[in-house]
């Protein structure tokens, strides 16, 4: 349950989660907006070398000869469409919904080898807007109106199936249309013969290597999106990550066979509404909102601000007004409509 109180330029949210067999209200001031990004954070190695290069999507550090490439796909998540294919290796993903309830992926990726990726999906206007975010081209089979009127606006680098068919392939192991997979290596090449960049993206993200250690603070967390699209993500102290599982279901990426997992989740509650007689959204993610964020072990509870410009990250600030700090690795981010249910157990 989300309700909010305004007075002048101050605002007070207040959220009440389940967290264990507990309710916990939230009081979190709004913080002011246009706080700069860090698009290209530089971690000092233990030698002092404040060169370093690390990877913007991830917080990872790159080795001079490393030959990065950048770009984002959609990804679908209909349960004919599971298990996916190159979701774990994803640098960062998003999950949303889209029309009918059932939820869809824009997953980052970071490399040029020769993972299948898919099954590729249309794209929507929100979709647009947060690969955007992040500057990668963007791959997808067709979209909404709204979402490629966007793109030919913006002229926005896009690898679309319906005008570059020889990028993807379809499986005929599964039936169409969760079937149409593109190789990471192939998406980048026709980027390349198209004139796009690859190599360079952006983040709002403040990583920090801080060692794990601290006492777990939250166990899981579930997001009731949707019947069939529940979402959860149990703490794994073994390995400092987060499993994530589906409609009660580990869910497993078919190139690997293994559980996908994140260094960090992040939750951003937005206001979303339905738009037309198709069930199609909008999304507001611009401005400021409610957010929790986990990572080693704990929970976080803050804000994210965004500037209205398209190409500008969201960034996550703390209840006390400072940048929430990242595990360097993967991050999932969970755009979830206000007023949903969100469950954390704590340790």
């Amino acid at each position: 349950m989300v309700t909010s109180g305004r007075c002048r330029s101050l605002v007070i949210i207040f959220i009440t989660l389940a967290v264990g067999t507990a309710l916990v209200r939230l009081h979190i001031p709004a913080m002011p907006l246009g706080r700069e990004a860090s698009p290209e954070l530089s971690l000092p190695d233990e030698a002092g070398d404040t060169d370093a290069i690390t990877d913007p999507l991830t917080g990872l550090y790159l080795l001079p000869t490393e030959d990065v490439d950048y770009f984002a796909a959609v990804i679908e998540n209909s349960p004919a469409a599971r298990p996916q294919r190159g979701l774990a290796a994803a640098s960062l993903v998003y999950e949303m919904m889209t029309e009918g309830g059932i939820t869809r992926f824009l997953a980052f990726y970071s490399q040029n080898s020769s993972i299948a990726i898919g099954p590729i999906r249309s794209v929507r206007s929100y979709i647009v807007d947060i690969a955007a975010q992040h500057g990668t081209v963007l791959a997808h089979c067709g979209g909404s109106l709204d979402g490629l009127q966007m793109i030919d606006k913006l002229g926005y680098p896009s690898v679309n199936e319906l005008e570059n068919g020889s990028v993807f392939y379809r499986d005929k192991a599964r039936r169409a249309p969760h079937n149409l997979y593109a190789k990471a290596e192939s998406i980048v090449k026709r980027a390349y013969d198209m004139g796009y960049p690859t190599k360079s993206a952006r983040s709002g993200y403040v990583f920090t290597e801080e060692e794990a250690g601290r006492q777990a603070s939250a166990n899981d967390v579930t997001i009731s999106y949707w019947p069939g699209y529940s979402v959860k993500w149990e703490y794994d102290i073994g390995t400092d990550s987060w499993l994530r599982s589906i409609a009660q279901d580990a869910h497993v990426d078919l190139n690997t066979g293994m559980q996908i997992e994140a260094k960090n989740v992040i939750i951003e509650l937005v206001e979303t509404r339905v738009v037309d007689s198709e069930g199609r959204l909008y999304m507001e993610l611009a401005g400021s909102g409610e957010a929790l964020v986990f990572s080693r072990g704990q929970v976080t509870r803050g804000r994210w601000i965004r500037d209205s410009s398209l190409r500008e990250p969201a960034v996550y600030v703390s209840e006390a007004g400072g940048n929430i700090q990242l595990c360097p690795g993967t991050t999932w981010v969970q755009i979830v409509p206000t007023g949903t249910a969100v469950k954390i157990s704590s340790v």
